[in-house]
């Protein structure tokens, strides 16, 4: 008998699988998926499973093939050989597994579930600032410059260049807003928040209703709705805030 898989799967990873399959993901969010998949052996494992269960349905095409096969056996035809029937039910298993994991998991962590796709729906990342090329000054030379690379989604290069300016002694907001924007579109949520933390509770500062907002979002992802709504409620001139505020308080 066949060995299978001694895992769970939640209704929040089967629908992250899903859509990643499906390349419905944006690019942070596959980037962050595929970083995981390379350090969670069991969540690659997962991943994988899925993978198999939707191609090996698709390639049965179970409904037209069971359909011929009863119709051979009422027509008195014997079946094309064992392989074949037992073919039929290695996929009728195939679908039988995915739709009890569809059905379990609506069950097993809902509010888990229902914080990521609260996320993955407001989440989009910041555009970045409009690229003021021709300047003499080095220092904003070399930001400007991480701002091309960065708009070309190539965060981790914006971020080593920016990381130069932070060890030469600029310490600017923007810099650290858009370090942690760099961090955040690479899934690296607790550097970004270390970043995002002090800049949404500084006074003044023109980044803080945006720092105020990601910092939101990251504690969603990490299901902290405490903490999501005390940001949220801080920040009630953003549309998309009252929206996410008002659907975390239902």
């Amino acid at each position: 008998m066949a060995n299978h898989p001694q895992y769970e799967i939640t209704q929040e990873e089967l629908e992250l699988i899903e859509a990643y399959l499906s390349k419905q993901l944006n690019a942070p969010a596959q980037q962050e998926l595929e970083q995981r998949m390379q350090s969670d052996l069991p969540f690659r494992l997962k991943v994988e499973e899925v993978r198999n269960l939707i191609i090996g349905i698709q390639e049965a095409s179970l409904e037209s093939k069971l359909n011929s096969f009863h119709a051979a056996v009422e027509n008195g035809k014997p079946a094309a050989s064992g392989k074949t029937i037992l073919l039929y039910r290695r996929w009728w298993a195939a679908a039988a597994v995915l739709l009890l994991l569809i059905a379990a998991t609506w069950v097993l962590w809902p509010k888990a579930g229902k914080d990521e796709r609260l996320f993955l729906a407001y989440f989009t990342p910041d555009t970045g600032l409009p690229v003021a090329m021709g300047s003499a000054d080095s220092a904003s030379y070399l930001f400007y410059d991480g701002m091309i690379s960065y708009k070309e989604e190539k965060y981790e290069t914006a971020l080593q260049k920016w990381q130069r300016l932070a060890r030469a002694g600029v310490s600017s907001d923007t810099l650290k807003y858009y370090m942690a924007m760099a961090l955040l579109n690479q899934g690296q949520n607790s550097e970004a928040e270390k970043i995002l933390s002090p800049l949404a509770e500084k006074p003044g500062s023109s980044f803080s209703e945006d720092a105020g907002w990601y910092l939101a979002l990251i504690h969603l992802k990490n299901s902290d709705r405490i903490n999501a709504i005390r940001l949220l409620k801080k920040i009630p001139g953003r549309e998309d805030a009252r929206k996410l505020l008002a659907e975390l308080e239902q």
